[in-house]
């Protein structure tokens, strides 16, 4: 809650303000400015509450009591959608998002508002650390019984020292201080989800410059075979691990 007292002040300030405002004008201002105040106090409830929920999520995710729905899954349309979701955050940034993904179909046993959540994340911290008309690379290659989905983008890249603690909870890069913001959790929960998919999730710098978050999951059929392998079941957990 220290930690996190910054990010829940701050909507909480928006909404009284913005209440107490509207109250003490709404007798002599014109509706449109009143409309205003409500937009305004509409944003912060909204961005509290999706701290809040990113709190509960995190909760749940740690103390084992999230309920995940696996279903064997076509990857490349559920990236897709998420990809859709972003297209005005882009646009408005003028950042240009480069996609190779493979043609054939890549089945996954897996949640899928979940890896959703994934994906969104990593899509929102790229935009948030490249520059204006910036370029992200979102790439998806088959590397034996895995598949990996990398997310690439042109920003500050995060020092080699702190790339494990950034999937801590309240854990920020110091080029945070950049000005981009960020409340430390969203990292710690797609780890929390990875790891629940017997996947692994991390983070290198480019060499040109940027950061590149790289998720494995494993296919389905590698997941199907280690039901009958106890040796295969031993290596996805210690992957997960």
């Amino acid at each position: 809650l220290a930690n996190m007292s910054h990010e829940l002040r701050t909507p909480l300030h928006g909404i009284l303000s913005f209440a107490q405002i509207g109250e003490r004008k709404a007798p002599t201002v014109p509706s449109e400015k009143i409309q205003s105040y409500f937009q305004m106090i509409e944003q912060s409830g909204n961005t509290l509450l999706a701290l809040l929920n990113d709190l509960l999520d995190l909760a749940k995710l740690e103390a084992g009591k999230m309920q995940f729905e696996f279903q064997p899954t076509k990857l490349i349309p559920v990236v897709g959608s998420v990809v859709d979701e972003f297209e005005p955050v882009f646009s408005e940034r003028r950042l240009t998002l480069t996609s190779t993904l493979p043609a054939d179909p890549i089945s996954v046993s897996l949640d899928t508002p979940r890896i959703q959540q994934v994906v969104r994340n990593l899509l929102s911290n790229a935009a948030k650390f490249s520059p204006e008309q910036g370029e992200i690379d979102l790439r998806a290659v088959v590397e034996e019984q895995y598949v990996k989905l990398s997310v690439r983008d042109q920003g500050p890249g995060i020092p080699a020292e702190e790339r494990e603690a950034v999937f801590e909870k309240f854990i920020q890069s110091s080029t945070t201080q950049t000005g981009a913001g960020g409340t430390g959790l969203g990292s710690a929960i797609c780890r929390e989800i990875v790891s629940a998919h017997h996947g692994r999730i991390w983070v290198e710098n480019r060499p040109e410059g940027g950061a590149d978050f790289m998720v494995e999951l494993p296919l389905q059929s590698s997941l199907a075979s280690a039901d009958n392998d106890p040796s295969q079941i031993a290596q996805i957990a210690q992957i997960a691990a």
